[in-house]
């Protein structure tokens, strides 16, 4: 089992990295810091001293706990068994869309080129995997032009300024409400204001020219209009699985006819994917996220990470996160040492070497080291 270690330096301390540490709150110091370990005094109790020479010149007397340290008094000596840890392992997250995107501009709309419900429009931009590209779903359209003075409408006669037309009916969300703002001195309309822009959500839209629904005018008659439809809402329809992203607001194609539309919208993970294997895993490591909210797990095979499944996406992301992939060693705390053996407070009993050295297998442990 080897002699008990007493009265000697623990490691080597000629060569640097060699020599073995522990965390320790000196009596009389105000916190616990990273100590090397001078001498064992006892069964669980060391000599130590501060790696950085700060805290109590010289060091001194500490007894061993299991788990942090609380107190003036205590120390510990962290051991990680073979098998319990593995490293090298590493990961890239790609990003989708998410949430309700929101219209940055709602499009061209003119009388030619119209958004229509239904439609499904791809992101312009970023980096996607294979076919990944993200797109969304128009769900409504809303007036973006109305005119009586293009091809095949009306400006009618005896209209006033102020008069006002509604529309209305199947597949309106909302009514639209637009105003006369001026006329001719034959009364025919030549300025029209929306003072409601409606929200239509019918797959085919109203031919033009378009009569209103109802109009609000003492004597005017004849007015036809032509109405150019923008964009009011849209889905996500595929999340898509970027690289890298676009940048807000995002272009849209893929219209039949309308033009100019764009969206901001934000990012969930969508996908994570292992760039390096790592090595010496017993138990999947800890996934983590630089930011945000999303959750995944990894899964380990023949101690390398093999892959990693999403279990959320979360929300939120306007970047691109990091994968931290935490080492999954389940550190135990020694409660005494000989030369040859440690032994740690939940029975763990050890043959040890210094961090960096490779251990040759089972029974075997890493002892924190400088």
């Amino acid at each position: 089992m080897g002699r008990p270690i007493n009265n000697i330096y623990i490691g080597n301390s000629a060569v640097a990295g060699q020599q073995i540490v522990g965390y320790a709150w000196l009596a009389g110091d105000s916190q616990p810091r990273l100590s090397y370990i001078k001498k064992q005094r006892g069964t669980h109790s060391f000599m130590m001293s501060s790696v950085d020479g700060t805290g109590i010149p010289g060091g001194g007397q500490v007894y061993l706990v299991n788990g942090p340290i609380t107190q003036a008094g205590q120390g510990n000596i962290m051991v990680t068994p073979y098998g319990s840890t593995g490293s090298g392992a590493t990961a890239t997250a790609n990003l989708g869309i998410s949430g309700s995107p929101t219209i940055a501009v709602y499009g061209t709309g003119g009388s030619t080129t119209n958004y229509i419900p239904g439609e499904k429009l791809s992101l312009v931009g970023g980096t996607y995997t294979s076919n990944k590209q993200a797109n969304v779903t128009v769900n409504s359209v809303t007036f973006r032009t109305i005119s009586t003075a293009s091809s095949g409408a009306s400006p009618g006669s005896a209209y006033a300024t102020g008069d006002y037309f509604l529309f209305s009916g199947p597949n309106y969300g909302s009514e639209a409400n637009v105003k006369i703002s001026t006329v001719n001195g034959n009364g025919a309309i030549t300025g029209l204001t929306v003072v409601s822009s409606g929200v239509y959500s019918g797959a085919t839209l109203p031919s033009n020219p378009v009569t209103a629904t109802s109009q609000h005018s003492t004597s005017g008659i004849g007015a036809t209009f032509n109405i150019g439809w923008g964009l009011n809402t849209v889905s996500v329809a595929n999340e898509g699985d970027y690289t890298a992203i676009p940048s807000n607001p995002v272009s849209l194609t893929g219209s039949a006819s309308g033009t100019g539309g764009t969206i901001n919208v934000t990012y969930s993970v969508s996908s994570v994917h292992v760039t390096a294997l790592g090595a010496n895993y017993l138990g999947a490591p800890a996934v983590d996220f630089s930011a945000g909210n999303a959750s995944a797990t990894a899964i380990v095979s023949n101690g390398n990470v093999s892959t990693i499944t999403l279990n959320s996406g979360g929300s939120g992301y306007t970047n691109i996160p990091n994968v931290i992939l935490a080492d999954t060693a389940t550190v135990q705390y020694a409660t005494k040492m000989t030369d040859r053996i440690v032994y740690t407070f939940n029975g763990g009993q050890y043959e040890w070497l210094l961090t960096g050295q490779t251990l040759p297998g089972w029974g075997w442990a890493t002892i924190q080291s400088q």
